[in-house]
């Protein structure tokens, strides 16, 4: 009969997990680590690659400085999506599964995060020069191939992050209250923001560059997703522990 492993104290309760890197594959297939790597990268792509590729290059914006701030903005986009992927990752777990588990899963996916923003990183620097490179030269082929390889790669990135994020949305729903609550807000904020943008395209802090209308449209998204959606969340949650205190 096959017998299970247990650890060094004997606990027969836990059994200890067989070796091998088949869990940070597991991990990376579940719900919270599928947002948890497809939301950084495509934040990057849309801050440092699309929305940069959408905007209007002012007459002193000169070339050497795009990929600086590509660069800076792929970071900031990166991060924002990293921090707002692992809490709808967090909010669409299993309920069957506990805290750690949940934590520890969404660890072990977080491997693959690091490679992603490097290739990433790669496909948004080509995009992002996409308005020079048809506009302000003469292409080459290989530059051109290039460029169409990192706009497949980076729409399909923007359609696996939207897919996820819609599912893990969902999940939340059915298990926070709240979560619809904050969507209502932020659909609001988003149409808001995105007729202010429309009307008046604002210009990227510190940077040289104004926004088109398809880089109004990415701009609204993402201060309504990454800005809006968390900051309801947590009032809607105080919220409701003040209630709570006061009713009990």
């Amino acid at each position: 009969m096959a017998t299970v492993p247990l650890h060094p104290t004997g606990d027969r309760s836990s059994p200890v997990p067989p070796p091998g890197t088949h869990r940070f594959f597991n991990a990376a297939f579940s719900l919270p680590g599928r947002i948890l790597v497809s939301w950084p990268l495509a934040g990057g792509l849309v801050a440092g690659g699309f929305l940069v590729a959408a905007t209007t290059l002012s007459p002193q914006m000169t070339l050497s400085g795009v990929p600086q701030m590509t660069t800076l903005l792929f970071l900031v986009g990166a991060g924002a999506g990293l921090a707002h992927g692992a809490l709808l990752g967090y909010l669409c777990h299993d309920p069957a599964r506990t805290r750690v588990q949940v934590l520890r899963t969404m660890m072990c996916a977080s491997v693959w995060v690091i490679p992603g923003l490097l290739l990433a990183w790669v496909a948004t620097m080509w995009i992002s020069l996409t308005t020079s490179m048809l506009v302000g030269s003469t292409p080459t082929i290989l530059g051109m191939v290039w460029l169409g390889v990192s706009w497949l790669f980076g729409a399909a990135v923007l359609v696996w992050a939207a897919l996820t994020g819609f599912q893990g949305i969902m999940a939340a729903l059915r298990r926070w209250p709240g979560v619809r609550f904050s969507a209502a807000v932020t659909s609001i904020a988003f149409a808001v923001l995105l007729t202010l943008f429309l009307a008046n395209p604002p210009e990227i802090w510190f940077t040289e560059l104004r926004v088109t209308s398809v880089g109004a449209v990415f701009l609204a998204f993402g201060a309504s997703v990454w800005i809006t959606m968390p900051v309801v969340i947590v009032l809607y949650r105080l919220a409701q522990r003040l209630v709570a205190r006061r009713a009990s």
